[in-house]
């Protein structure tokens, strides 16, 4: 199965939906604050939260997943190599591996559970998540959100 993130560019509050192959929205995303906070909430259609994502602070390499005020997940990348980049999932036990910018595996005991892809947008960024486990699909669009903060740092320079 897949899902679609499209950003639309020069906003200043994120909010956007995630639609499925046939354009149907599945869940939406909002920014807390402003964009510079990096806190952001994965709901459902319906306006209820699934799981809220917060940049740990002053942590450049971090993210706590909260479900229902509760820590569920720290999502950390490691210290980003030329053309590789590295996130650990803690609480799950996963892992989220890259080459350069555009292309993520989340792997499980060296499974692959979900695959990222991003499109070389330079105006927003656009991700495809292909997934067999629905149930896995809020935590990967939170990973989904940590690598786009964290690539978005790299390119401007912020923190990463």
């Amino acid at each position: 199965m897949k899902l679609m993130i499209k950003q639309k560019p020069f906003i200043l509050t994120p909010y956007f939906t995630v639609r499925d192959e046939e354009g149907n929205d599945r869940f939406f995303v909002k920014g807390e604050k402003d964009i510079a906070h990096k806190d952001l909430h994965i709901c459902h259609m319906d306006g209820r939260e699934i799981l809220f994502l917060k940049k740990d602070f002053p942590d450049p390499w971090s993210f706590s997943v909260l479900q229902k005020g509760n820590l569920v997940a720290r999502i950390r990348e490691k210290v980003p190599k030329i053309g590789f980049r590295h996130f650990d999932i803690e609480g799950p036990g996963w892992i989220c591996v890259g080459s350069g910018a555009f292309t993520f595996d989340v792997k499980f005991e060296d499974q692959v559970i979900a695959i990222i892809k991003k499109s070389p947008n330079p105006l927003a960024d656009h991700y495809e998540l292909t997934y067999e486990d629905e149930r896995i699909v809020p935590m990967v669009i939170a990973i989904i959100l940590a690598i786009d903060v964290q690539v978005g740092n790299v390119k401007s320079g912020n923190g990463s």
